[in-house]
């Protein structure tokens, strides 16, 4: 399971706010589809999940652990 507390993130020393306050569960076997126009989030969204950047708030949990380091169980494709 993956789970989003309290998630927010940004850009610019907090200038632009691109994630704020989110909370998501995503359970084991369900996939997700995240849709948007360009520059809502999408791609930073998926990085924070994976590890890859880290949140300015709140915190990613895989598994019951909080994400401070890329996770190799988790993947993602992006349409480039």
């Amino acid at each position: 399971m993956i789970r989003l507390d309290k998630l927010s993130f940004s850009y610019k020393n907090g200038e632009q706010k691109v994630i704020k306050n989110m909370d998501l569960t995503i359970s084991e076997g369900e996939c997700l589809t995240v849709l948007g126009p360009s520059g809502c989030g999408k791609s930073t969204l998926l990085h924070l999940i994976s590890g890859l950047i880290k949140p300015d708030q709140g915190c990613v949990r895989y598994e019951d652990r909080v994400v401070r380091q890329p996770i190799r169980e988790i993947a993602f494709l992006t349409q480039d």
